[in-house]
């Protein structure tokens, strides 16, 4: 584990040479509404992206920053776009551009994770906040909602869809969807709905193969059953950070084999009112039998399950230019599709046997742990990548406990 781990750090040490390389995205700069220099943008972070723009020539290579009072706006990969904006009367901060029609909206998250928006006409170039305001506790509360009036006011037909107004959430999807289809029904223009951030579907699918070990355990009982893990995958990868392509959702789907065949073994103290169990197939009270002191179980397992996973994992990479490091964690439910098997319990006392039971397998057949891995992909024209997952027996699984641990090598279909 300790080599795991060096080799886990060492790594990540690597990977960080490459990361200023990483963040550096095709793009260009607005130096006024008509006047584009094309280039690379260094994009850190969504919330960076507001108060600065750090540009390196696509000729020279010089690199300088701009601030929002300096340039019109700018764009990356063509899908971001910034426009410079004074949202008060002491701050301007380069505002994404969500939607672009008669109306322009505009989106903005400061450092505390609050969003704002603001509407634009594009014509008479009037600019307004979109707000509201919550008074009162979670219990208790009004919510006032000034921007719907903002909206009323602003869009020239508005007394055709107040309906629609009404319904509409101060959310990037509900404002949105408002501008488009006002746009289309009322404006007889067809707008552009710059993605940006949220440019997220569909999710990026990949496949893998399993190659791991599983342990068994029974309760308290000594002794641990051991398989070999072999299995297929397929991924469901999902960016939830905003256009920096470090924060994803992973949502998998798998199918995996194991077989288990393990004597477990323990001594126990009668006592006249004991519970005496395996846990498995046989139980009795002590108290109408004359079996006291010490007993001795020997249960046998053999179990064999072919079972659908369904690992569902917050991952972050750490970016660099053609190998990425990535670390995850989250949980995988388990549930075994089929299983068969059979319980072999017995129960001596100085050599003596007082029970000796064989039955079928019965135990649940669905299974939640923690799951938690590391691995490295390699960027080309798909995305390979090799990973560790680790999943251990944290969560109430009943009397037979399973623990996990396995490599994955796959290909993810990038868009």
């Amino acid at each position: 584990m300790k080599k795991l781990i060096l080799l886990c750090f060492s790594f990540l040490c690597l990977t960080q040479t490459g990361i200023g390389q990483e963040l550096y995205r095709e793009g260009f700069i607005l130096t006024s509404p008509f006047d584009t220099t094309r280039g690379q943008i260094k994009y850190y972070s969504y919330n960076k992206a507001a108060i600065q723009c750090v540009f390196r020539n696509g000729d020279t290579g010089e690199e300088k920053v701009y601030q929002p009072e300096d340039i019109y706006g700018y764009g990356i990969e063509d899908k971001l776009l910034f426009n410079s904006k004074q949202i008060d009367n002491k701050q301007a901060v380069f505002l994404e551009v969500i939607y672009e029609g008669t109306m322009r909206l505009y989106g903005y998250r400061d450092r505390f994770r609050r969003n704002y928006f603001y509407l634009e006409n594009t014509t008479t170039g009037d600019f307004e906040a979109l707000t509201e305001k919550v008074i009162g506790d979670k219990l208790r509360n009004r919510v006032f909602k000034p921007y719907l009036d903002v909206l009323k006011l602003m869009l020239d037909k508005s007394d055709l869809i107040l309906d629609r107004i009404e319904k509409t959430a101060l959310t990037h999807k509900s404002l949105t969807n408002l501008l488009v289809e006002y746009d289309k029904r009322y404006a007889n223009f067809k707008g552009k709905v710059l993605l940006g951030s949220k440019e997220q579907w569909p999710p990026t699918t990949g496949f893998y193969l399993i190659q791991g070990n599983a342990q068994q355990k029974l309760g308290d009982y000594s002794g641990t059953g051991n398989s070999y893990l072999a299995g297929v995958g397929v991924k469901f990868q999902k960016e939830i950070s905003r256009g920096t392509k470090r924060l994803y959702l992973d949502l998998d789907l798998s199918l995996s084999y194991e077989s288990f065949s393990q004597t477990y073994k323990r001594t126990e103290e009668v006592t006249d009112q004991s519970i005496v169990t395996n846990g498995l197939n046989f139980a009795f009270i002590s108290t109408n039998t004359d079996i006291r002191g010490d007993v001795d179980h020997e249960t046998t397992v053999d179990l064999r399950r072919l079972n659908l996973g369904m690992p569902i994992n917050i991952k972050y990479v750490f970016p660099g230019k053609k190998w990425l490091f990535t670390i995850n964690s989250g949980i995988n439910p388990q549930h075994a599709l089929t299983k068969s098997g059979q319980i072999h319990g017995v129960l001596r006392q100085n050599e003596s046997v007082l029970i000796d039971i064989t039955s079928q397998e019965d135990t649940e057949r669905f299974r939640m742990a923690v799951n938690v891995g590391f691995g490295i992909q390699l960027k080309t024209q798909r995305t390979y990548f090799l990973d560790f997952q680790h999943s251990p027996s944290w969560f109430n699984q009943g009397i037979l406990k399973y623990k996990y641990s396995f490599v994955r090598i796959g290909l993810l279909l990038d868009k």
